[in-house]
């Protein structure tokens, strides 16, 4: 894992501040926590090329081929024309198909190329941490716990 700050020269060392009351604070820990997350996502896929959200959609897209590009921005959370730019992205790179079906060709559906569904395959296990000793500094537990109090926090569990 990338060392705290290392990509951030700008930071201030934490030890030269006071974050007591923010560190206290739901937003200010999330927001740290994403910054960890994107770090180590960066760690194991930047020499991939490959961006934060882009492999969960092709996660999402491999499990539903014939996703449309609605379907798949509001699970993900992305706007629209994000997502187009992302899929175009994954589209450029080889890893995705856009399709117009012949009963509605004002739309788009989306499918994995041969090489996303390979890619997907062979990156899904890095992706999930497997085999991570590190699991941000945490127990296999104690993320499990994290990540279940998150989705009931943000309305992911209903």
């Amino acid at each position: 894992m990338t060392a705290p700050g290392k990509r951030r020269p700008w930071l201030v060392s934490s030890k030269s501040v006071d974050l007591a009351e923010l560190a206290d604070t739901l937003g200010f820990v999330l927001r740290v926590a994403l910054v960890r997350v994107f770090e180590r996502f960066f760690d194991r896929f930047g020499d991939e090329g490959l961006r934060s959200g882009e492999f969960s959609a092709l996660l999402l897209i491999g499990t539903k081929p014939g996703l449309r590009h609605g379907g798949l921005a509001r699970p993900l959370w992305t706007r629209p024309a994000h997502m187009t730019r992302m899929i175009r992205r994954l589209k450029h790179q080889g890893l995705l198909v856009r399709d117009i079906p012949e009963d509605e060709s004002r739309s788009v559906t989306l499918d994995l190329a041969a090489a996303g569904s390979a890619f997907v395959a062979d990156q899904r296990a890095r992706h999930s941490g497997a085999n991570d000793d590190q699991r941000h500094n945490l127990t296999p537990t104690e993320e499990r716990e994290i990540a279940r109090l998150l989705r009931k926090s943000t309305g992911l569990d209903r």
